[in-house]
């Protein structure tokens, strides 16, 4: 359009384009200011509406009334360029370039140019008189909710209604920028607002005492002093203390604990989100950071401090502008400013370390995790700030437990932050609502707080690792038949492992389950998950039998970037992440693909397993179950397994030869990350028997629920055993089927007959089972 000036904003251009598009389609030769102003309304919602909708008028209504005065007819110009602009229409643009000069804008905007039909349009300036909008109205608006009066004028202002023009200051400034329009100038009161005095801090006692880090405090120091490249970049993952080391750095300033290089320094944390805050229009972030750095560059002992630097590269940035990035690498390059920069590993690796040019101007300082001794002298510095806060106590035990068992228990977390965090979680919980009182927190405590955080429970996180070994034991013995064998290999397997023997960074235990089918090995696993992590829940079932094809791997760890399912939840992954504390059960191992048993390999070995979207999956708290029925099905199957399995020799013989086939089958790299072979023996009539009774048994407190009860004669398990073994199978489904046909139906048809309430006694018969309700003899089932 002719006559605007050289700097307009991204609404206005638009608007320019709407008002070409609205004179086109009313068959307009020129467009004029009714136009104009119905493009501005159409562009919406921009700062116009807003203001409309501050003032309480109702933008649609506005643009319905100017809507009616543009004439309306068939396109006449062979495109939109064909459109002129009328002169009356080069009048309003010209007064709100004035507008814009006047209230201190950098650029024409849309409110300007509203602003202008307000003053010089009699049709457009009467219909937004006639909604409340006078031009002293809405310059008034402008000025206190959408002007920054952040550039100097480019013409001398002119007054609007008899107004005096108003002092224009620089992009940057704090007069410019003060929301609550206060007017400081110094370096003082614009370094406040942007950043955070630590030396302050340190001064007036507000940061946490830093305990240790010596090593990375002497390194920031010794880099600092460089001539050149003299911009630590602390590196380390979340939680480790990267923003600990920098206040720890600025406490030696403040005690003098520091080389006479370093004496004096003032370190200022640089708030990211303040220089972002209000920079409406281009060019508003660049001046601020500017004047940050031209106040960093005249005061040589200022070290400018970037938490999280990697915000840095686009912050700020707009088309045509900067970031933060490319302000601040040429003030770094010179050695102007110092500047301490704060990421982690994996930030650093998917974003800042690809700016090479940036990269290259910071000296790396890894960050560790700290060791024990390192952790447990950080939490007694906590101590006393911890205590003094809550009024209460904080024993030695407590300190030893919130290391060991978040070490344990919170795994996708790093010390020592998650270690103070389960201290203070633990004091706070204690300390509510007993103030008075004398307050201890000790380990009882803090296994409360890590249970909690962990989602363990409570009696799982209390117990010693021993007392957790011999409560597997009774559980297993109690709820298994037969297989004391496997039992004891089991519980080996778990003694050696909460003995501290064994390597960490494997899993709890690998075992695998070899027997007939139906012998109990998924069973065993369900209850060395019961009585070790404290719910049957907490065991993942993977059946390998889905699992034959090599692409099925994706549904175990996740689909590859670019494939089809890349982010869904899988199998495997997903839930070892949500549970981690599990028995992780591959059932029917045999039947995998090798891709897969190469992946369970490797679970094996290295306690650890990356899925598809980079997540390293621990297993270190899992135990790995796999199961094998694969040439056991026959009497006198394979492997040299014989039918008692009480027989030493026989049984050691028969993990002999099942070790060897998993050699030959699988390969040697799986048979060695094996912790045990667990054989299963078959069921004979006694271990029949005694699993009959214990299904009976279910079987009677399942019916209490439905409001009748039964009981059995001794002899119903006995029957039930010899109709189980002439099935041949010899096994657990045997002895379901047999009460499933034979028993259950007896029961139920006793309970037809008489109703709720009843009491049914089982007894056996002849040919089969019998029931008696209420004294009164039910029909005879016979066994057929």
């Amino acid at each position: 359009m002719a006559g605007k000036v050289k700097e307009t904003d991204m609404m206005y251009s638009r608007a320019e384009v709407i008002a070409q598009d609205i004179a086109y389609k009313h068959g307009l030769a020129e467009t004029t200011t009714e136009v104009l102003a119905l493009a501005v309304l159409e562009a919406a919602p921009n700062v116009v509406t807003k203001i409309m909708s501050v003032l309480g008028v109702d933008p649609q209504s506005v643009k319905e009334d100017i809507l009616a005065l543009v004439p309306s007819g068939k396109p006449s110009a062979d495109s939109h360029e064909g459109v002129a602009v009328s002169q009356e229409a080069q009048k309003t643009i010209r007064m709100a370039e004035e507008c814009c000069s006047m209230l201190g804008d950098p650029m024409v905007g849309v409110q300007h140019l509203i602003l202008a039909c307000c003053r010089n349009s009699k049709p457009v300036g009467a219909v937004l008189e006639r909604h409340g909008l006078t031009a002293e109205t809405f310059r008034k608006a402008v000025s206190d909710l959408v002007s920054t009066k952040t550039a100097p004028p480019r013409q001398p202002p002119q007054r609007l209604s008899g107004a005096p023009p108003k002092k224009m200051v620089a992009s940057g400034s704090p007069q410019a920028d003060d929301p609550k329009g206060r007017k400081p100038s110094t370096e003082k009161d614009l370094i406040s607002r942007y950043c955070r005095d630590l030396n302050q801090l340190a001064t007036e006692g507000k940061l946490d005492v830093v305990v240790g880090r010596d090593v990375e405090t002497s390194r920031i120091m010794a880099t600092l002093l460089r001539r050149k490249k003299n911009n630590p970049l602390l590196i380390g993952d979340p939680g480790v203390g990267k923003t600990a080391v920098v206040e720890g750095l600025a406490q030696r300033i403040v005690s003098g604990r520091v080389p006479p290089g370093i004496r004096g320094k003032r370190i200022y944390a640089l708030n990211i989100l303040a220089l972002l805050s209000q920079t409406v229009y281009r060019g508003q972030f660049e001046e601020r950071m500017r004047a940050i750095l031209d106040i960093f560059r005249r005061n040589q002992d200022f070290v400018l401090f970037v938490d999280e630097v990697h915000t840095l590269l686009g912050a700020g940035s707009a088309i045509g502008g900067m970031d933060a990035a490319n302000i601040l690498k040429p003030p770094l390059a010179n050695g102007e400013v110092r500047c301490i920069g704060a990421t982690t590993e994996d930030e650093y690796r998917k974003i800042f370390r690809k700016d090479g040019a940036l990269d290259r101007r910071f000296q790396r300082v890894v960050v560790p995790e700290p060791s024990e001794s390192e952790t447990m002298d950080i939490l007694r510095g906590c101590r006393s700030v911890m205590e003094g806060h809550y009024g209460c106590r904080v024993t030695d035990d407590a300190l030893a437990a919130a290391y060991d068992m978040t070490r344990r228990y919170v795994l996708d977390r790093h010390m020592p932050d998650k270690a103070i965090d389960c201290l203070d979680e633990a004091c706070v919980m204690f300390g509510k609502g007993m103030s008075g009182e004398d307050l201890t927190v000790g380990r009882a405590e803090v296994a409360a707080a890590v249970a909690r955080q962990a989602g363990v429970a409570e009696e799982i996180v209390r117990m010693t690792r021993l007392d957790r070994v011999s409560s597997v034991e009774a559980a297993l013995s109690k709820a298994v038949v037969g297989q004391d064998a496997a039992v004891k290999s089991v519980v080996r397997v778990l003694r050696n492992a909460f003995a501290g023997v064994r390597d960490p960074k494997r899993p709890i235990g690998s075992l695998l389950f070899a027997g007939p089918p139906s012998t109990g090995k998924s069973h065993v696993a369900e209850e060395v998950a019961e009585a070790l992590f404290g719910s049957k829940e907490d065991i993942i079932r993977v059946n390998m039998s889905e699992y034959q094809e090599h692409h099925y791997q994706s549904r175990l760890i996740g689909s590859p970037p670019g494939y089809v399912g890349y982010g869904d939840k899988t199998q495997l992954a997903d839930r070892v992440i949500r549970r981690p504390y599990s028995v992780v059960l591959f059932e029917g191992i045999e039947h995998a693909h090798s891709n897969i048993v190469r992946l369970v390999t490797r679970i094996l070995s290295d306690g650890m397993l990356v899925d598809a979207e980079g997540r390293h999956v621990s297993f270190r708290n899992a135990i790995v179950v796999m199961t094998m029925s694969d040439g056991f099905g026959k009497r006198g199957g394979k492997l040299g397994f014989c039918d008692v399995a009480d027989q030493s020799s026989e049984y050691d013989r028969g993990v002999s030869d099942l070790a060897a086939t998993v050699r030959r089958r699988f390969g040697e790299e799986l048979a060695n990350q094996i912790d045990d072979f667990v054989l299963f023996s078959r069921f004979d009539r006694q271990m029949m028997e005694r699993l009959a009774s214990m299904r009976l048994a279910e079987m009677a407190s399942r019916v209490e629920s439905a409001g009748f009860s039964v009981s059995f004669a001794p002899a119903v398990a006995a029957r039930v055993a010899a109709l189980a073994d002439a099935s041949k199978a010899q096994n657990a489904k045997a002895v379901d089927r047999v009460i499933s046909s034979k028993v259950e139906p007896v029961v139920a048809e006793a309970v037809g007959r008489a109703g709720d309430g009843c009491s049914v006694a089982v007894a056996c018969c002849k040919d089969g089972f019998k029931a008696k309700e209420r004294a009164r003899a039910a029909a005879v089932i016979g066994a057929t």
